[in-house]
């Protein structure tokens, strides 16, 4: 599903302007949360390593998931794709019964 969506992401310039890096990164925000629902996904600024802060977020408005996110990961189609993989993984552990009773 994912995969297929991601090929219609435009190739990074060499030199890219902001307004062009924030663009992208609504799309692949678009793509997580399309990919993750019923969750909602939030990419945070760029820290000063180069890495976004990627917040899952229930329904009910928790922070269920947080983690930090190369720029490499969000430029690779394969990369974002183990990404949205692995957060579907820990979801779906998340939502357990057993889980949800600690």
């Amino acid at each position: 599903m994912i995969r297929g969506r991601l090929d219609e992401l435009p190739p990074l310039p060499k030199v890219s302007s902001d307004r062009f890096q924030e663009q992208r990164v609504r799309r692949i925000c678009k793509l997580l949360n399309d990919a993750l629902t019923p969750y909602q996904a939030q990419l945070g600024e760029t820290d000063a390593s180069g890495k976004r802060q990627l917040t899952v977020i229930d329904n009910q408005g928790a922070v269920i998931l947080r983690r930090a996110v190369s720029p490499r990961q969000l430029q690779e189609q394969q990369l974002l794709v183990d990404l949205v993989d692995a957060n579907r993984a820990q979801l779906s552990l998340l939502d357990t019964p057993e889980s949800q009773a600690r």
